[in-house]
């Protein structure tokens, strides 16, 4: 019996041990239960609600606006010519070099949407102030000036002599395109709207009429000057056109004709302007007509005029100029008219912001034929 019982000890002891781990079962580590035995009920996992964090009250501190800084920009340009025969032609002038014009323009910006312009030429001491004037531009696409400016009719006057292509104006802007100056003291609206391609402009002008650095107004009733245009670029050409027309009436006191004194008369202007504008090309062309009559008389004098001109465009900053301009003071009265021919060229030096220009004016009129040179030289700074 005891030796039975050695013989069950041994036979226990050398039984193999099975390692869970080694089980095709062994990835799942729990313990299936007897099919017979009851499956507790899965208790329900308590959701603890979220303290919420203490809210944290912050005084929000505005940005104190910094006080407002004058604005002062100060810009200029000089312009120089020399005048003379043209190749020993009769002249209007034997030759001489001046100052054409000096201009230095300050502009202080006071507040936001609010300026002041200011622009002096001490070349010419008698016509000290080219521009004075307030200017607010608070209203959208709007600037309204108050002040002394310039009045606006068609495109060559408006436009600066900086980026003009002859060194004089045409006959039609001299003579219709304005009152005794380019400048006048009055208000000024001025207004640009862009639409993609299409483009709309206006700019009127009501002013005194007795011209700049006038303290007195010495007429009747006050001018009106005003122009308006559309233009719309042509992107597959690269070309900008420009279609404008222009209208003045008022009233002025100066010589109606000749060197007869003074005398007050009434006037009305129509014009008509178009513009061409392609990297390569500028063409420009402006027609206009006027009526002068003697206040408290019958006597009326219509006149017209008309120009085109052409200027061509390079790589270089280099190009030819051609324009023709005519003037008829009286077209009721034969041999009035005078035609003017001008040809020459131009050289920008863009980095010193500088302009050549060569012009030669062929006059012919009944009463003068001329062919007068010009050199011309100007710097913006």
């Amino acid at each position: 019996m005891q030796t039975l019982h050695i013989i069950t000890s041994l036979f226990l002891a050398l039984e193999p041990t099975v390692d869970p781990s080694q089980s095709p079962d062994s990835n799942d580590t729990t313990v299936a239960a007897p099919a017979d035995a009851a499956t507790p009920p899965a208790q329900e996992e308590k959701v603890v609600p979220a303290v919420p964090a203490p809210e944290i009250k912050t005084t929000e501190t505005k940005a104190t606006p910094a006080p407002a800084v004058l604005d002062v920009k100060v810009s200029g340009y000089l312009q120089t010519q020399y005048t003379g025969p043209f190749l020993g032609s009769p002249s209007k002038d034997p030759g001489a070099l001046t100052i054409r014009r000096a201009r230095l323009r300050t502009k202080a910006t006071l507040v936001k949407d609010f300026s002041a312009t200011v622009m002096i030429d001490p070349s010419t001491p008698a016509n000290l102030v080219r521009d004075a004037y307030f200017a607010w531009t608070g209203l959208l696409h709007h600037e309204i000036r108050v002040g002394q400016q310039k009045t606006q009719f068609g495109y060559e006057n408006p436009e600066s002599s900086t980026k003009l292509f002859t060194v004089n104006r045409t006959f039609m802007s001299d003579k219709l395109g304005r009152g005794r100056d380019l400048r006048d003291l009055g208000i000024g609206i001025l207004g640009n709207w862009t639409f993609d391609t299409l483009g709309v402009d206006y700019a009127l002008t009501g002013v005194n009429g007795a011209g700049p650095n006038v303290v007195l107004d010495d007429t009747r009733k006050k001018n009106f000057w005003g122009r308006a245009g559309v233009s719309y670029h042509v992107e597959t050409l690269h070309l900008k056109v420009r279609v404008g027309g222009s209208y003045g009436v008022g009233n002025e006191k100066r010589p109606f004709t000749g060197t007869a004194p003074k005398s007050a008369f009434n006037f009305d202007r129509v014009g008509a302007d178009i513009q061409l504008d392609h990297p390569w090309v500028l063409v420009l062309a402006e027609y206009g007509q006027g009526h002068d009559e003697k206040a408290h008389t019958s006597n009326k004098v219509t006149s017209r005029g008309f120009y085109v001109s052409g200027i061509i465009r390079t790589p270089w900053n280099f190009g030819p100029i051609a324009r023709f301009d005519s003037y008829e003071s009286n077209i009721d009265i034969v041999g009035t008219e005078k035609h003017r021919t001008t040809v020459g060229l131009y050289y920008d030096v863009a980095s010193l912001n500088i302009r050549f220009v060569g012009n030669v004016e062929i006059l012919r009129s009944t009463t003068e034929e001329t062919e007068t040179g010009y050199v011309w030289a100007q710097i913006l700074f």
